[in-house]
């Protein structure tokens, strides 16, 4: 990876060094990878990349737990469908948005860049919009039907919140898009350090609760992405004529990632949902936190998989034939740490609910184990998923979540209706697997035909 001498970033160039290493046999061993790479700029940059979402994640786990300690099951259970709905709009705006944008811009020429960079802002300011009139409308519908006054009130404060946290959320991406992983680390440090201190005084001073927590978010999260946004307004142009033009070709490439993001609510998102249906919000907490402690190490899981995407859409134009076998041998690496993390919590999952959340969580090891291989499930499916996406193929990760879906939406919801908690966390952990199962046949497929539109990188 090149440096500019005049700004002491990194550029988007990748030399024929790197594309000699990364075809060299060796350097599909991990001890090859190891031994060529490890003073090389991009292990650094691989590190601080893990290391931002590392601070997102250890404070996103912190903040649930204290808002859990804080308030009843049934509150938070609120928070956890409020940031579930949160999660599905900012996948939603990635799909649109941030992906297309991580992989358009590698091929964009260098006049062409501003230009984009200023259409995608519209696109993302769109989304934010019509993202707080929806949950605005949800709290004045809750208002009117007489809900609970958590409710309304989170619904509210996420009217705003979601801005702040969907901004914040691209110019992250694009920030790492551009591989100026830097500047977006001390974005990070400051977000996450002010979202955990200013939760934590909430805390201490009992004035936690699900909505002060979101307005916490909103806060902390828009002002420096307002700040960020400052700093990249001289590297944008708006061109009126340019806005449709580039939210067609985002489309085009992001049209089945929408859909995916669609079939992802119903293979994922919707057990939350329907728990909170069946049952109340109470058990849609439950849930919420089993799954939660279950992503434990999601920081590292997170931070590698946003760094592959555009690694790997960089390395598709320069060297498409050795994506797919280092793809197998990262997730067997992954294998490897996920049943480390199942055997620990094995011993001590049970004791670390109680510590965490309190004693109204106790004896609910067996559905977070249950969570644990669900989460395992995901993970493992997330490279081969990166480097398909990497290759425009967007179309064949939707009909592997779909499969899902529909698995969720007939036999998963019928499994939560009987079983409650546990059927949810059983019937996630199945709808993962089918996913990642779909993936790999599929994977496993292109290496044995050459002329696969995955492996040579032709449009379907």
């Amino acid at each position: 990876m090149d440096y500019d001498n005049k700004t002491g970033l990194e550029t988007d160039r990748i030399d024929a060094e790197d594309i000699a290493l990364m075809q060299k046999p060796e350097m599909l061993s991990l001890l090859g990878c190891l031994r060529k790479k490890v003073l090389r700029p991009s292990l650094f940059q691989a590190g601080a990349v893990i290391a931002d979402q590392g601070f997102c994640s250890i404070v996103n786990f912190l903040t649930g737990v204290l808002v859990a300690r804080a308030c009843t099951k049934s509150e938070y259970g609120v928070f956890v469908l409020g940031m579930t709905i949160l999660r599905f709009m900012t996948g939603l705006q990635n799909s649109l948005v941030s992906v297309p944008y991580t992989i358009h811009y590698p091929r964009c020429k260098d006049d062409s860049r501003a230009t984009y960079l200023g259409s995608t802002l519209v696109h993302q300011l769109v989304i934010c919009i019509l993202t707080a009139i929806g949950f605005f409308a949800a709290s004045r519908f809750f208002a009117w039907r007489g809900a609970e006054e958590a409710m309304v009130s989170t619904m509210f404060m996420l009217s705003v919140a979601s801005t702040a946290f969907m901004i914040r959320e691209f110019i992250r991406l694009v920030m790492l898009a551009e591989l100026r992983v830097w500047l977006n680390l001390a974005m990070s440090l400051f977000v996450n350090v002010a979202t955990i201190a200013a939760i934590f005084i909430a805390y201490n001073t009992e004035n936690l609760n699900s909505a002060s927590a979101y307005l916490v978010i909103a806060v902390c999260s828009g002002v420096p992405a307002l700040i960020v946004i400052g700093i990249y307004w001289q590297k944008m142009a708006l061109v009126s004529e340019r806005i449709m033009v580039d939210f067609k070709d985002n489309f085009h490439l992001g049209k089945w990632l929408v859909a995916r993001s669609f079939a992802n609510m119903g293979a994922v998102s919707i057990y939350p949902i329907a728990l909170a249906s069946f049952y109340g919000t109470a058990q849609a907490g439950v849930y919420g936190a089993c799954f939660q402690l279950a992503s434990l190490l999601n920081p590292i899981f997170m931070g590698l998989n946003i760094f592959l995407r555009p690694k790997f859409s960089h390395l598709v134009v320069n060297s498409p034939h050795a994506v797919n076998r280092l793809v197998l041998r990262l997730t067997g690496l992954l294998a490897v740490l996920l049943g480390l993390v199942f055997f620990v919590m094995l011993l001590v999952g049970n004791w670390a609910m109680i510590r965490l959340y309190g004693q109204d969580y106790d004896g609910y090891r067996t559905i977070l184990l249950v969570c644990i291989l669900a989460v395992s499930a995901s993970v493992l499916s997330s490279p081969v998923s990166v480097a398909i996406d990497a290759r425009k193929q967007t179309h064949i990760t939707f009909k592997g979540r779909m499969i899902a879906a529909i698995f969720s939406l007939t036999i998963g919801l019928v499994c939560v209706w009987q079983y409650g908690v546990l059927g949810a966390a059983v019937s996630l952990f199945i709808a993962h697997a089918i996913t990642c199962s779909y993936l790999f046949i599929v994977i496993a497929c292109t290496n044995n035909t050459k002329s696969s539109p995955l492996l040579t990188n032709e449009k379907p």
